[in-house]
């Protein structure tokens, strides 16, 4: 599998130093989208909205819009006090697709990761650990 970007929303943003420090943060794992932090939610938001849907809860993965149904879907998140990343899932047309947000706190720039989708949380939560193997010691 092929990992496609990062996109960056930055000038001049090092991107090997925020993964570095992703790599060896200290993560609390973040279930629900009303927990996580108010300066990732914000960066989060500027990308989907905020009509997300947490894991397992009904929403639309495809093209076909309804009224007030939910095109995103967040997986799970990661926060230490330094970096903090969000993975979700965004309806379109021909389905489903994962993205990963990485970020620094505070900072209002991050890098935006298009990856391949995943069929199980566990699988996209492997691939992402996978991504970062200096995580995995």
């Amino acid at each position: 599998m092929v990992m496609i970007g990062p996109v960056v929303w930055a000038e001049d943003y090092e991107v090997a130093d925020l993964e570095a420090d992703f790599a060896k943060a200290d993560l609390r794992i973040i279930n629900k989208t009303a927990d996580i932090p108010l300066d990732t939610q914000e960066k989060l938001f500027s990308i989907t909205g905020e009509n997300i849907a947490d894991f397992g809860e009904y929403w639309n993965s495809t093209d076909m819009l309804y009224a007030g149904t939910p095109t995103v879907q967040h997986l799970f998140s990661g926060e230490s006090d330094l970096v903090a990343a969000v993975a979700f899932r965004t309806g379109g047309w021909g389905g489903a697709s994962l993205r990963l947000l990485l970020a620094r706190r505070q900072s209002e720039w991050f890098c935006l990761y298009y990856l391949p989708v995943q069929e199980r949380i566990a699988d996209s939560m492997l691939f992402i650990q996978n991504l970062f193997p200096s995580r995995n010691n």
